[in-house]
């Protein structure tokens, strides 16, 4: 029985929520003994190897050919996605993985706005309701929270943010680029922006065989195998369709959390998320009926 293109399309997002939760984990796991920007340029170059190799293995070089036509928008999601490991490692390092995946979760919110900014789009009251029942589920998560969780916070709300616009310009070189190529490319800009940035400052270590491995495996599962079936989402279905399947991605960070490290977050963080998770699938009900 052949699937119909939306249903792929829900089937790559899900996927897609499931793969990319490993990163957070293997993140956590490896900032434990080298610095960030070490840990960022093996990530994006491990992505970068996993992509480009299997993009060569489908086509051969013809696949880059087209790359060409819209290096501008891949140049833009390359310097993106250094800013967005950087942000997101920074604020794995500072609390558990599943906070983190909850405060990014702001990414579709960021996305209305967005769309609310540049083409002169107005919310309906499903939308507004979304909004608001989601910056409640923050307010509850740092309620009597730290300096280090409102911190957390904070560089989750700058990531979503990046993501949002990352995600927008990827809908546009989706449609020219195979994923793979997609991913391949802007890995290796974001590996040469780290790589600068690390050698200027004095920064870059040799990470151990056991942290290479691991950051391997958290590549492949996140920036590549995750990001292969994004692009493969959106190539096939809406973004609000894809973008309300992968509300599922911090449940699918606090289980394998839990299995790894036996942590899990508290229960008004957990009631906290649920409301942010909540209130995302309401804004994507809300655009989807206006």
């Amino acid at each position: 029985m052949v699937q119909k293109p939306d249903m792929r399309g829900q089937v790559y997002a899900v996927l897609s929520a499931m793969v990319t939760a490993i990163a957070p984990i293997a993140t956590k796991q490896a900032l434990g003994t080298i610095n960030l920007e070490t840990f960022s340029l093996f990530w994006s170059l491990s992505a970068f190897i996993g992509a480009s190799t299997y993009a060569l293995s489908k086509r051969g070089f013809n696949t880059f050919r087209v790359f060409r036509q819209c290096w501008h928008f891949v140049f833009a999601i390359g310097v993106l996605t250094a800013a967005i490991v950087l942000i997101f490692s920074t604020a794995v390092q500072l609390v558990d993985p599943a906070l983190v995946s909850f405060f990014t979760r702001f990414e579709i919110v960021f996305t209305v706005l967005l769309g609310m900014l540049l083409f002169r789009e107005r919310l309906n009251r499903l939308e507004l309701f979304g909004v608001i029942a989601t910056i409640s589920g923050a307010l509850i998560m740092t309620y009597k929270a730290g300096e280090i969780v409102l911190f957390a916070f904070a560089l989750g709300l700058i990531n979503s943010l990046l993501v949002s616009i990352r995600t927008l310009v990827g809908k546009v070189a989706v449609q020219h680029l195979e994923p793979a190529v997609l991913v391949a490319v802007s890995r290796l800009i974001a590996c040469l922006f780290t790589l600068s940035y690390a050698i200027a400052f004095g920064v870059l270590q040799l990470p151990s065989s056991t942290n290479l491995l691991v950051i391997v495996i958290g590549a492949f599962f996140g920036p590549f195998l995750g990001f292969m079936f994004l692009y493969k989402a959106l190539s096939v279905s809406e973004v609000s369709r894809v973008s309300a399947l992968r509300t599922s991605l911090p449940f699918f960070v606090a289980l394998y959390s839990f299995l790894l490290f036996r942590t899990i977050p508290s229960p008004h963080q957990m009631l906290g998320g649920g409301i942010i998770v909540a209130g995302i699938l309401v804004l994507i009900s809300g655009q989807r009926s206006g």
